[in-house]
């Protein structure tokens, strides 16, 4: 499985609609790094945590990865910087 198949790019493109994070990181990129805060016990900001629950990617009451978000952080790594 790779990282297009768990979350796709109109997907994402959705979840995202009307968020601003300044155009510095690409999407894919915000979300690794929400991703990768929520393994490490650290705080995402509401507006990346949202759009993590949206995805499936985060549990709505706890700060923690489902399947989902685990498997998609690990491919994010292992396909590299630029996803």
């Amino acid at each position: 499985m790779r990282i297009f198949e768990i979350v796709t790019s109109e997907k994402l493109h959705d979840v995202f609609r009307g968020s601003n994070f300044g155009g510095i990181r690409t999407r894919r990129e915000l979300l690794r790094n929400g991703l990768l805060k929520v393994a490490t016990g650290y705080y995402t900001g509401h507006t990346i945590g949202m759009i993590m629950i949206e995805l499936k990617l985060k549990t709505p009451s706890q700060n923690k990865l489902t399947k989902k978000g685990k498997e998609y952080l690990y491919l994010a790594f292992e396909d590299g910087a630029d996803v």
